[in-house]
């Protein structure tokens, strides 16, 4: 959660902010040479929230943190609540499922490739409303 707010407010709007959040995870796994780099979905939230209520109330915990530090910027970009929200739940579905293709094949592009995307929805949602 501080990842996100530092990059954030390294940025002037909120899709500069995701785009870049998004090139820097994917040049971290690159640069493990994507061992030891393990999505939080893909341990904490899928393995261990099917045998322990608490492992998978934490999970949901911290889904809805990142969540809302996301849905908090995009509404300081004068975006309404609710599409806000939806909007966060969209990029870190996409952020996670990226990050699973990428360490999958070993390859830095589809976090790139969602980056990129993710930044012209945040820059555009506005214009949806």
């Amino acid at each position: 959660m501080q990842k996100f707010e530092e990059t954030f407010a390294a940025h002037e709007t909120t899709a500069e902010g995701i785009r870049q959040f998004i090139y820097d995870t994917a040049h971290e796994a690159e640069a493990s040479n994507y061992t030891g780099f393990l999505p939080f979905s893909f341990w904490a939230a899928v393995e261990t929230s099917c045998i322990s209520q608490q492992l998978r109330m934490a999970s949901q915990n911290v889904f809805a943190g990142w969540q809302g530090i996301i849905a908090k910027h995009l509404m300081l970009d004068g975006i309404d609540e609710g599409k806000a929200r939806e909007t966060a739940l969209l990029v870190i579905s996409l952020i996670e499922g990226a990050l699973i293709i990428t360490l999958t094949n070993q390859d830095k592009q589809p976090m790139l490739t969602a980056a990129d995307y993710l930044s012209v929805v945040a820059k555009n949602v506005n214009k949806n409303q």
